[in-house]
């Protein structure tokens, strides 16, 4: 997990937004996909975790 200060503003902001959906995986997911907002929708979209379920 990426600690937040290695995040920019803009990425502290997204991580943020995503966190009501993903929840406590929302940091982990958003750096597991590179930090890319694109991946990571293709990663949610094919994913059967809990999270990315909505």
């Amino acid at each position: 997990m990426t600690a937040s200060f290695d995040l920019t503003a803009q990425q502290r902001r997204i991580v943020d937004a995503l966190r009501p959906i993903l929840g406590a995986e929302a940091d982990a997911l958003y750096e597991a996909n590179g930090r890319s907002l694109h991946r990571l929708t293709g990663f949610a979209r094919d994913s059967s975790m809990p999270c990315c379920q909505r």
